[in-house]
């Protein structure tokens, strides 16, 4: 049986309502999540509420295209940092900007 254990999932809308019972729902289940919205003070507390989750945020309005644009971005990087950078360790060079820099929970 397929479950979301692990699997990357992004959610605009994360801060409030429905996007962020989904958020703490998927937490629970282990995926980890790239989430999203115009409220960063409310995406940083949502993202320190949750304990365990491997998680990152970024403020976006989805009416922007630049700015849904930077979360796809980030989650490739994201993506990159939770799933691949494990499987090939001994590629320093390769190294994201993210990890590069020590940034993990916010970018």
């Amino acid at each position: 049986m397929n479950t979301i254990n692990d699997k990357v999932v992004v959610i605009l809308g994360a801060s409030s309502g429905i996007g962020e019972a989904t958020v703490r729902l998927l937490a629970g289940k282990g995926a980890k999540l790239v989430i999203a919205s115009r409220r960063e003070e409310k995406l940083k507390e949502l993202a320190d509420s949750l304990e365990g989750c491997t998680i990152a945020y970024k403020t976006a309005d989805v009416a922007s295209y630049e700015e849904v644009k930077a979360v796809i971005d980030m989650t490739v990087e994201f993506v990159y940092l939770c799933c691949l950078w494990p499987l090939c360790s001994a590629v320093v060079g390769l190294l994201p900007p993210a990890i590069r820099y020590g940034i993990c929970a916010s970018y």
